[in-house]
C-alpha cells in the first residue's frame, strides 16, 4: 500500500503556519523530508524486478514467508541532499 495523500491536511496547515509570524523567520526555504509515495510509484520502481512467481499450488503468504527465510536485503538510505522531496 502506498501512502500518497496521507497527512496532506496537516502538511497544508503546517505550510500555512510557517509562512506567518513568529515562525516565518525560522523556516526560510524549508524543505520537508517527508513524502508519501503512491502504489503506482512502487509499481514503477519494482517493474522488472520479480523475486518469484507464485506456484499456484500453495498459499501465497506461505510462499512469501519461505522466500523471506531465504533472502537477505540490505538497504542503503540516500543522503538527505539526494532525496526527491517536497518543498513547503
Amino acid at each position: 500500500m502506498g501512502g500518497k495523500g496521507n497527512a496532506s491536511e496537516i502538511f497544508e496547515i503546517i505550510a500555512t503556519l510557517i509562512k506567518q509570524n513568529p515562525w516565518k523567520n525560522f523556516f526560510n526555504n524549508y524543505e520537508t523530508p517527508y513524502y508519501f509515495y503512491s502504489v503506482e510509484d512502487y509499481d514503477a520502481w519494482l517493474l522488472g524486478h520479480v523475486i518469484f512467481a507464485p506456484d499456484g499450488n500453495s498459499v501465497i503468504e506461505d510462499q512469501c514467508r519461505d522466500l523471506m527465510n531465504k533472502i537477505r536485503v540490505e538497504v542503503e538510505l540516500p543522503r538527505r541532499n539526494d532525496l526527491d522531496h517536497a518543498i513547503l
